[in-house]
């Protein structure tokens, strides 16, 4: 997803000329891979499912890239590890504490009722067959053709085993969490309203979401698109994003 996200921004950059590859985040980067990756899926489906193929495709087409712009994404990461490795310990141990609560989270059985009702099915569904016209008249719920569940398809490696892996959930929890932990730091520093505001959406995302990490609903998806999306305008309108405020 970071690979995917480097590219959509690199392309962005080039079509609107001007330099944008040092702007965004890990985080950012990431979501927007994510996203992107998505939209390919939603095309790659209408005429395959979402198994081995897509995940070689995708795969193929990162590998692609990478060698393309080995230079640029290594000088990148470098300067990112750098970046993360001037935290405090303080918050390298609340990242690690959270990875294991995540970790945990995610190995238990899943609690959302409507992940045995048509989460599992409908993502069966994605990993076996393309997109049937008319498959909502059989089961409504397949009908909202649920922008996460092609992601879940790709990231469960259903070639790999009969069971599923639900790690998308997962995924955006971590990414979220270590945004908002960093983002705590910093602001408490000079802006300790905000970094209030940042600590309680992490609290409520602990209280709330993490018991969810296991399931593959689509509410964590939905919440973790409008959070970014209400932290960057939140960071963007003050003028400082011109400094790197988070990983």
């Amino acid at each position: 997803t970071t690979l995917t996200g480097h590219f959509v921004f690199r392309i962005l950059g080039r079509l609107l000329r001007k330099d944008v590859s040092a702007e965004p985040s890990t985080a950012e980067m990431s979501i927007t891979g994510l996203t992107f990756l998505g939209i390919l899926l939603s095309f790659f489906s209408l005429f395959l499912k979402i198994g081995l193929a897509a995940n070689l495709l995708i795969v193929v087409f990162c590998l692609i890239y990478f060698l393309s712009a080995r230079k640029s994404i290594i000088s990148d990461f470098k300067s990112r590890v750098i970046g993360y490795k001037q935290f405090p310990s303080i918050v390298k141990i609340l990242i690690f504490i959270y990875l294991i609560l995540v970790l945990i989270a995610a190995q238990s059985i899943p609690n959302v009722s409507d992940t045995g009702l048509y989460h599992i099915q409908n993502i069966k569904w994605i990993s076996n067959f393309k997109v049937i016209p008319g498959l909502g008249n059989l089961h409504g719920r397949f009908a909202y053709n649920n922008h996460s569940f092609l992601l879940e398809a790709l990231f469960n490696f259903s070639f790999l085993k009969p069971d599923f892996f639900h790690l998308l959930n997962s995924y955006l929890l971590v990414i979220l969490s270590v945004t908002l932990i960093i983002l705590v730091h910093k602001k408490l520093n000079h802006d300790i309203w905000r970094g209030f505001l940042y600590a309680g959406l992490l609290l409520l995302l602990q209280v709330f979401y993490l018991k969810s990490a296991s399931s593959p609903t689509p509410d964590i998806f939905s919440l973790a698109g409008i959070w970014f999306i209400f932290i960057i305008y939140l960071e963007r309108i003050t003028g400082e994003r011109k400094s790197k405020l988070y990983w």
